[in-house]
């Protein structure tokens, strides 16, 4: 294999990998936000709760407020049945003090009964509020981590552009284009030969083809199918220097 395709192989490589961090990188942030909705549940019960108790606490204020206005009643009741001059009066102001007694203890038993309910009900958001705060501290420590990760990959995508540049500059210009158009089109540019198949389209080559490509080693070959540069997968791939050779 000549220098140039070795270079190129190594290329291959080092592009793939750099597509992989680039997807990587780029979908980060989504899958960062992706955490919060993990939160949702635990979140929508703490709510849950806590509006619960609000209107709880709306009841028994208004209940409150109809039992104070109730009382003043009896207490204004009372004090007018010591004007009232005959029964008839003063059975109808008995019986609107029995009225107002009976709404009263009605509306004290709904009040004992929201207490117990209450109790219950903070006893709820205060659950839901620690699992809310479990939750919420091992997702910032996977918010942390995936931070961390993608300043690592940003690291060693910088490192590749460096290393890619260095390639794309040592190898034969009209080659790299080829290379360039095939990747574009096919997303691998090379392929290996396989028990006499492109590995890539996995169409089976010619017995000629195959034959001409054993017998000129030094030439570089195209998939007659797919058009990829192709390489036989036998051969060791040496480890690209940067010293070029012209192929012959």
């Amino acid at each position: 294999m000549d220098t140039h395709l070795a270079a190129l192989l190594q290329l291959q490589e080092l592009e793939q990998r750099h597509r992989e961090l680039h997807s990587q990188i780029t979908t980060l942030p989504q899958r960062i936000a992706h955490l919060e909705k993990e939160l949702q549940p635990a979140r929508e019960r703490q709510q849950a709760a806590a509006q619960a108790i609000e209107t709880q606490q709306g009841e028994r204020k208004q209940i409150e407020a109809q039992v104070l206005e109730l009382k003043q009643k009896i207490e204004k009741s009372r004090a007018h049945s010591a004007e009232v001059k005959t029964n008839q009066e003063y059975r109808a102001v008995k019986d609107e003090i029995e009225w107002a007694e009976r709404e009263i203890r009605q509306r004290e038993d709904r009040l004992l009964a929201l207490m117990e309910q209450a109790e219950k009900l903070e006893a709820e958001r205060a659950g839901a509020q620690q699992t809310l705060a479990e939750q919420e501290a091992g997702l910032a420590g996977r918010r942390e981590e995936m931070t961390a990760a993608g300043e690592v990959w940003r690291g060693e995508q910088r490192e590749l552009e460096k290393e890619i540049h260095a390639l794309r500059a040592q190898v034969d210009a009209n080659l790299l284009h080829r290379y360039d158009r095939i990747a574009k089109l096919r997303g691998k540019a090379l392929s290996a030969i396989v028990k006499e198949t492109c590995s890539c389209c996995r169409v089976r080559l010619r017995p000629q083809f195959l034959q001409e490509i054993s017998n000129h080693p030094e030439r570089r070959f195209f998939c007659e199918y797919c058009g990829r540069i192709l390489y036989q997968a036998t051969v060791e791939v040496p480890p690209f220097t940067g010293d070029i050779q012209v192929a012959g």
